[in-house]
């Protein structure tokens, strides 16, 4: 496992923060507008999610799991409650099964606002791809991941930068403007 965690980190990355992380419309939207408290909240969300990582990651090294079978079994069997593995499973089964559908619906949307391209071809074109990329199971998340995170990580690094420039540039415009408008 230990050879195979910047695979694994680059996934986690990957399914965290995907698409709409990427263009920060989410993070605005469930933190940024809430001012100070959101970037608790996003600390604290941080957190909650990087602990929860840990402990699964630990629970798998402890128990030399290398499955998400043998994990779910893991913790059915802990709880002991056999069918506690199979409520699990068909839960996980049913998000990634949603949230599949709404990755389609939302590339299908950006195709369609970026280049016009009908909504239900750009539907059809990422469900080919992703046709592809599981053909070889998880391996091919991975073999993708491998190369787009990286990418999608120096993306946001840079955008990060630009928007820090903007804001540094709003509090200045900002400032100047209540200066202007206060009484003297």
């Amino acid at each position: 496992m230990k050879r195979n965690i910047v695979k694994v980190a680059l996934v986690i990355i990957g399914t965290l923060v995907g698409a709409g992380f990427a263009s920060g419309k989410e993070i605005y939207s469930f933190f940024f507008v809430y001012g100070k408290t959101g970037i608790l909240g996003m600390i604290l969300s941080s957190a909650i999610i990087g602990y929860v990582i840990y402990k699964v990651f630990k629970i798998c090294n402890e128990n030399k799991i290398d499955t998400y079978h043998d994990f779910c079994e893991l913790i059915g069997n802990s709880a002991g409650n056999k069918k506690l593995t199979l409520i699990l499973n068909n839960i996980v089964n049913i998000f990634l099964v949603i949230t599949f559908f709404v990755m389609i619906a939302g590339f299908s949307s950006f195709l369609k606002q970026e280049f016009n391209v009908n909504r239900i071809i750009g539907s059809m074109l990422i469900i080919i791809v992703c046709y592809f990329i599981f053909l070889n199971n998880i391996n091919g998340l991975i073999k993708i991941s491998n190369y787009l995170i990286p990418i999608l990580i120096v993306f946001i690094v840079c955008i990060s930068l630009k928007n820090t420039e903007v804001l540094e540039n709003f509090d200045r415009i900002f400032n100047g403007y209540i200066a202007y408008f206060s009484p003297r």
